[in-house]
């Protein structure tokens, strides 16, 4: 399916960018990354997530390589 309509977990969020879920609810308040409500559950829009690990603001090891 399309990225664009794919929803993911805060667990997978943490561990595409191989952080903790602490981690994970910073950066939602610090407006790094954009949560959504589905009912009791949050979660996030799998294209938008990966625009935050292109950005600039969170540079990854592999980057670099």
């Amino acid at each position: 399916s399309d990225d664009a309509s794919t929803y993911i977990t805060r667990q997978q969020v943490a561990a595409l960018f191989n952080i903790t879920l602490p981690t994970v609810h910073s950066w939602i308040n610090a407006g790094l990354l954009k949560s959504y409500k589905i009912g009791t559950k949050t979660r996030f829009i799998l294209s938008e997530v990966k625009e935050v690990a292109k950005s600039s603001n969170i540079k990854k090891e592999s980057d670099n390589v």
